[in-house]
């Protein structure tokens, strides 16, 4: 079974307008950014107009990534558990118990949780060293970065961990009508 045409112009379709909400995202955190933290970071007011751009530049491109990601990832699994036919058209679904296991939550939101866990860390030990009298900005940045880094490792392994306790369910295949044919397979 090979997807239709509709399918996969709903693929382009949903990861453009997730690109697009997400590069908006992007250029409001980005701007946002960029207006108040010379409040909290009065040397943010010397940078130059391409570093500004920049700063604005990379936020946008990175919100328009992950997001389009997200809505191409999330299409996908609507095609997949059959919420989406071939013509392209949503199928209404049953709402279905399904409970998830805390497993099944840490193994699919887990860049999240990584992520979420260093921001989380740097906080802290920014404000357990904001306290520290002796120690230049620098020194204290460099001390929270180095405690925020322990912490997403432990993170990560604890993620990896959890993630794998269902090992012994089947992997998920790719069907072939989704893979890419190699030059061989022709």
């Amino acid at each position: 079974m090979s997807p239709s045409q509709q399918q996969l112009s709903g693929y382009q379709d949903s990861a453009v307008k997730g690109a697009v909400v997400g590069g908006l995202a992007g250029l409001a955190i980005g701007g946002l950014g960029l207006l108040v933290g010379p409040r909290f970071a009065p040397k943010l007011q010397t940078l130059s107009v391409p570093l500004k751009t920049y700063w604005v530049g990379s936020a946008v491109a990175a919100g328009a990534v992950i997001n389009g990601e997200r809505a191409y990832q999330a299409y996908d699994a609507d095609v997949r558990r059959g919420a989406i036919s071939n013509n392209g058209t949503v199928i209404p679904q049953e709402d279905s118990e399904s409970t998830t296991s805390m497993s099944e939550f840490v193994a699919e939101h887990r860049y999240g949780i990584i992520g979420a866990t260093w921001v989380a860390g740097m906080v802290v030990s920014g404000f357990y060293l904001s306290r520290q009298k002796y120690m230049t900005f620098s020194q204290k940045l460099v001390q929270a970065r180095m405690y925020a880094q322990a912490i997403t490792i432990i993170a990560l392994t604890a993620t990896a961990g959890i993630s794998m306790v269902n090992k012994d369910e089947t992997p998920r295949r790719i069907p072939d009508a989704y893979r890419e044919k190699k030059a061989w397979e022709m």
